[in-house]
This record gives C-alpha cells, sequence and structure tokens, in this order.
C-alpha cells in the first residue's frame, strides 16, 4: 500500500506540471496589464510600471517567468496579490476555513439524499418511488446551480422570511446565525451533487441486486433488510465512492457561483474577483490548488476502494 501511494503521489507531479504550464501560458494571454491594475489609473507614468514590471519579474521571457514562478511555488510563495498586496498563501488561508465549511456541508447534504433515494429507487424498480426519484435526479442535474439558488432565495427568503438573502457568518462564532447563513448554500450545491449520486447509487444497486451472491442470501432466509444493506450496499459503494471523489471538484468549481450569489468570502470568490482584477498570481495559485485538492481526493478514493472490497489488491 505504500509503494502504491508514494507512486501514485509521483504520477501527480507531471499532472500538475502540464496544469501549471496550461495556466501560466492562458494567464498571459488575457488581456489588460496587471501592473496598471496595481498601481492604478490615476498614478500610471511609465517609469512606476516599468519598476514594478522589474520587481515582479515581468520584464523577462515567459519560460523564465514560469521558472521564477514554479521555483517560488515549491518553496511555499505563491506570489502577492494585486488587489490585496497581500501574500497569496495568507489570502488562501484566511478564505479555505469558509469554502471547506460549504464544501463540508454540501457534500452532507449529497450523501444523505443522494445514496437513500437511489437504494429506495433501486429497491423499488419501476415503482411510482422509482418514477418520482428519476425524475428528481434528471431536473437536479438539468438545473442550474444559479437559477435554483434564485429560487430559494425568493421563497424561503423573501416570501416566508426564513433564512438570510446572503453574506457569511462564522458558525464558531454564532453557531445559529452560522447555521442558518449555511443552509441555502449548501443546499444548492449539494441537491445537484445529490442528483448525480441518486443516479450513480440507483444503477449500482440494480448491478449488484442481479448477483448470484444476492439470491443465494434470499434463500438463506435473510431479512431483505439485511440483504440491502449488509451485502448489496458495501459492493454496490466502489462506483460511488468514485463519483464521490469527483464531486470535490465539482463543489470547488461550484463555489465560484455560489459563493458569488451568497456573498460568502471563501475561494470561490476569491478566484471571480481575481479574474476580474487580471490578478493572475491568485488565479495561478487557486488553479493549482484545486487540481491539487482533486488528485488528494481521486487517491483517497482508490485507498477506500481496497477497504470496501478485500478483494482489490495494489501492486
Amino acid at each position: 500500500m505504500q509503494q502504491y501511494i508514494i507512486r501514485r503521489v509521483f504520477q501527480m507531479i507531471p499532472v500538475l506540471f502540464i496544469i501549471s504550464v496550461v495556466v501560466f501560458g492562458l494567464m498571459h494571454l488575457v488581456p489588460g496589464d496587471p501592473v496598471a491594475f496595481m498601481i492604478g489609473e490615476d498614478a500610471i507614468n511609465l517609469e512606476n510600471m516599468e519598476e514594478m514590471r522589474r520587481q515582479l519579474g515581468l520584464d523577462k521571457p515567459l519560460p523564465v517567468q514560469y521558472l521564477m514562478w514554479v521555483q517560488r511555488a515549491a518553496q511555499g510563495d505563491l506570489g502577492r496579490s494585486v488587489r490585496s498586496k497581500l501574500p497569496v498563501r495568507d489570502e488562501i488561508a484566511r478564505r479555505l476555513p469558509v469554502t471547506l465549511q460549504l464544501a463540508v456541508a454540501s457534500i452532507l447534504v449529497s450523501v444523505l439524499i443522494g445514496i437513500p433515494v437511489g437504494i429506495i429507487a433501486a429497491v423499488h424498480r419501476n415503482s411510482k418511488l422509482d418514477v418520482i426519484a428519476t425524475v428528481l435526479s434528471m431536473s437536479g442535474v438539468a438545473m442550474p446551480s444559479f437559477w435554483q439558488a434564485i429560487l430559494l432565495i425568493f421563497l424561503f427568503s423573501l416570501i416566508l422570511r426564513w433564512l438570510p438573502v446572503a453574506g457569511y457568518v462564522n458558525i464558531f462564532e454564532n453557531p445559529i446565525g452560522g447555521l442558518r447563513a449555511m443552509i441555502l448554500p449548501a443546499i444548492v450545491l449539494g441537491t445537484h451533487q445529490a442528483a448525480v449520486l441518486t443516479r450513480q447509487t440507483r444503477s449500482a444497486m440494480l448491478e449488484v441486486m442481479a448477483m448470484e451472491y444476492i439470491a443465494t442470501a434470499r434463500a438463506k432466509g435473510l431479512a431483505e433488510r439485511t440483504v440491502i444493506w449488509m451485502h448489496a450496499l458495501k459492493n454496490a459503494l466502489l462506483p460511488v465512492v468514485t463519483v464521490l471523489s469527483l464531486q470535490v471538484g465539482r463543489v470547488l468549481g461550484g463555489a465560484v457561483i455560489i459563493e458569488t450569489i451568497f456573498a460568502w468570502p471563501g475561494l470561490g470568490r476569491l478566484t471571480v474577483q481575481a479574474i476580474a482584477g487580471h490578478d493572475f498570481q491568485v488565479v495561478q495559485a487557486m488553479v493549482l490548488f484545486a487540481a491539487l485538492i482533486t488528485l488528494a481526493s481521486n487517491l483517497m478514493a482508490d485507498i477506500l476502494y481496497g477497504w470496501l472490497d478485500p478483494r482489490i489488491r495494489y501492486s
């Protein structure tokens, strides 16, 4: 297992390298001058701009700039934000807990909805429950998250006045206020993932329940609940774990929209502000961070395979 993990970690390096090259190249093709944005329109003059470019290393050829950036990134120095003048590492560290709260809550919502509904749909195949679950899952996949967010805000915030329209409250300082502020964005982000999880759970359960060992378990007189939860579900979870690992990256991508709509000061909103302000240091760091999190979640999924199915061996 240790050799497998080490090998997988080394396999991440070329992937991160390719992503870094693509992101670095694309950011330098974006129209606009980050130096002019940093100095400000009122203070722009050629001398100031040239001096700032020398300080940032922007006067050097692109390959040299890339090597300098990679060298600093390997040492934990991700540069400074054009907007806040703060180190990018500090900006990410300050906003990461906010996004983590939303990510954990949304994944919890998707698991609590997607897996049980998928199991019920598979057990009651071709019934009204199955049809309802299928229609809801297809609707969840098809409906854009921003439109769902607008509908929920209109219903629960403007009409019923049960929940705040937007804004972030630290759940550790104000648990009740933090939970109320988290409900809508977590539901919007989680239900979309729950729709995908429902369809995958249903398909996996139907495939497993057609196996011979399930028929043998039933022939032995085991209760249907025991057959489903103890025998079928554990083997059906392998593809579900794969979907969950992919959802980590989707949550980070969805947070860009959801955090902007609900005014959450997390990594998603930081990315939007960085793109709008030509803050290429932040954008590069955020893309690499998202890629690293996605690769790490895929590795965790592979490790969980061995726990769920002892027949799997790593070599």
